[in-house]
């Protein structure tokens, strides 16, 4: 599965994910310092974020996440697929 794939394909949802990507990166080199994320470090960044810092993925669905898919790290959505998620979670936030 896509990393965009998460966030869904549309105009909008890309605008979700560089949203969620600024928002982790922008805290790396706090503070007074620039951050540069290329395209290319996206799943390192995945791999040493909580599924939990991310808007949206909190509370009862980051519960569910964490607890009975074992999802900890954002890198872990990867292995399911969006039809996956989509049976576990429902269509409309699957």
């Amino acid at each position: 599965m896509k990393i965009s794939n998460i966030f869904g394909n549309s105009g909008k949802n890309k605008n979700n994910l560089l949203q969620v990507l600024a928002k982790l990166a922008c805290g790396i080199n706090k503070p007074n310092k620039q951050t540069v994320l290329p395209h290319n470090s996206v799943p390192e960044l995945w791999a040493m974020t909580k599924l939990k810092k991310v808007r949206n993925l909190g509370g009862k669905l980051g519960d569910y996440l964490v607890e009975k898919m074992n999802c900890e790290m954002m890198n872990d959505l990867l292995r399911y697929s969006e039809k996956d998620l989509s049976s576990h979670l429902g269509s409309k936030t699957g």
